[in-house]
């Protein structure tokens, strides 16, 4: 794969960044890998978030490598 080819693929980026519960989702779901199984919906949210563009992230590899 090229370089390129790989900066079409966008990694995991935090869209909070304001340390809400939605900020603190993301950020642990992205240390810590695991499932999303917090407290409060916003934290659960930014978890979501983060395997969300994971996912997406790791799709658009797969298509790229090929």
């Amino acid at each position: 794969m090229t370089k390129k080819a790989k900066e079409d693929c966008v990694a995991p980026h935090n869209p909070f960044n304001d340390g809400s519960g939605h900020d603190a989702g993301f950020n642990w779901a992205q240390d810590n890998g695991v499932g999303c199984i917090g407290h409060s919906d916003s934290f659960n949210e930014g978890c979501e978030e983060y395997f969300r563009q994971l996912n997406q992230y790791n799709a658009c590899l797969a298509v790229k490598n090929k």
